[in-house]
């Protein structure tokens, strides 16, 4: 076989259809267009979000009101308890360790929140932010606690 003698498979080209060539030709009259009206006329594009004079969608909506201050940091919540069910037998946890759980998203920081709700051996414990009851729960068993030294932007 050489290269002249190359073929497209059987049926996997189509014609290209010709409008607007005479009746015979199948597309003939309005060439597919329907009759008359702007949308028939040579020429014809219409704005993005026109609707026909119809108040379009982006006008009927309300704009949105107020603003995301740029100071704020993100943080993601996390129970104590799916921690405590998770690294129950580690001693000393991390904020690496509870990032590789896959509970909180790697660009945000943690704030711990709830209770423990059964025994565990840690020792120290990381975190960015902590609610008082957490704070609590983990000084009543003696952890040693600290502040995350990361800085995430």
């Amino acid at each position: 076989m050489s290269v002249f003698e190359l073929k497209p498979a059987k049926g996997s080209v189509k014609k290209r259809v010709r409008r607007a060539r005479g009746n015979s030709a199948g597309q003939g009259g309005e060439a597919g267009r329907g009759h008359k009206g702007q949308k028939s006329r040579t020429g014809y594009s219409r704005r993005a979000g026109f609707e026909g004079g119809q108040m379009p969608l982006y006008r009927r909506l309300p704009k949105k009101r107020g603003f995301t201050a740029l100071s704020k940091k993100p943080y993601q919540a996390l129970s104590l308890y799916l921690i405590e069910r998770a690294l129950k037998d580690f001693k000393v946890v991390t904020l690496y360790d509870i990032r590789a759980l896959g509970f909180v998203h790697a660009d945000k920081q943690v704030k711990i929140i709830g209770s423990l709700t059964q025994p565990v051996a840690w020792t120290s414990f990381e975190y960015d932010l902590i609610s008082s009851g957490a704070k609590k729960s983990l000084e009543a068993i003696g952890a040693v606690l600290q502040v995350s030294s990361q800085i995430i932007v």
